[in-house]
């Protein structure tokens, strides 16, 4: 126990400390790069933009919609057969057209929100790289 006791105490005294790893700038731009948490940011930013751009030039789906109305208690509900229950049934299909070039004004904002996006993420790598770079 008493040899046990004194070979635990003295591992921490045979620890030595290894030479400092060298990393060279380039070196560290490229882990910078991998794992930046600021520019993946960035860049999810851009691939939403990415998204609604696309989301901006398609045009509107129609709508259709089912309405049961006067549903008569005596003869429209419980079992049967549809022919049988007592109901007034509306069918509804809809089409947005749009007019006055607002699909074109969607993608012009979206396309200038993109280039923003994009002027971020450059901007947000320019003062990352800067601080590493002086660092």
């Amino acid at each position: 126990m008493r040899h046990l006791l004194t070979l635990l105490l003295s591992l921490p005294g045979l620890a030595v400390a290894g030479s400092p790893l060298s990393l060279s700038l380039h070196d560290a731009e490229a882990l910078w790069r991998e794992h930046s948490r600021e520019l993946r940011l960035a860049d999810t930013a851009v691939t939403g933009a990415v998204a609604d751009m696309q989301a901006a030039g398609q045009r509107p789906n129609p709508d259709f919609s089912l309405n049961a109305l006067s549903v008569s208690p005596q003869s429209g509900l419980g079992g049967g057969a549809l022919k049988d229950k007592r109901m007034d049934t509306q069918f509804r299909l809809e089409q947005l057209i749009e007019r006055g070039g607002k699909r074109d004004l969607r993608v012009r904002g979206a396309e200038a929100r993109l280039d923003a996006a994009r002027l971020e993420r450059d901007d947000t790598a320019r003062q990352q790289l800067g601080d590493l770079r002086q660092a």
